[in-house]
């Protein structure tokens, strides 16, 4: 081999060796999906309302509906109470899910309690830790 052909060589090897090790170092760790075991499990044993704890009388769906439209409505409520799980069965709401504060787990209860032919609330929501 020539003197010209092994300096470009070595050269050329040097850079991918150097371009491998930097693009290596450059990986931060994937961010950690959030550890929702704990629920997960509650929601299979049982202890937990699921989707198909919802009635499927008329009446029982109006309820649901109304006060996921209330809760949709208000500008004010956090996406967490949005999004909280509200199951009607008898006339009987159950909700749950998590939300940002006490005055957001009162207002949401306050919402469900206003809509007609509601007979019962169980406010499972929890307040989010900060």
């Amino acid at each position: 081999m020539n003197r010209r052909y092994q300096t470009r060589l070595t050269t050329l090897l040097g850079a991918a060796v150097a371009a491998m090790t930097l693009a290596g170092c450059d990986r931060s760790a994937p961010p950690s999906m959030p550890d929702n075991t704990a629920r997960n499990s509650a929601a299979q044993s049982g202890t937990q309302g699921s989707p198909f704890d919802q009635s499927e009388k008329a009446e029982d769906i109006r309820i649901s509906a109304e006060i996921r439209r209330a809760l949709m409505d208000d500008a004010s409520a956090s996406n967490n109470a949005k999004n909280c799980k509200v199951i009607t069965n008898e006339g009987r709401v159950l909700l749950e899910g998590v939300v940002d504060s006490d005055a957001e787990r009162t207002s949401v209860e306050a919402k469900a309690k206003a809509v007609a032919g509601v007979l019962a609330v169980e406010n499972r929501l929890e307040v989010k830790r900060s």
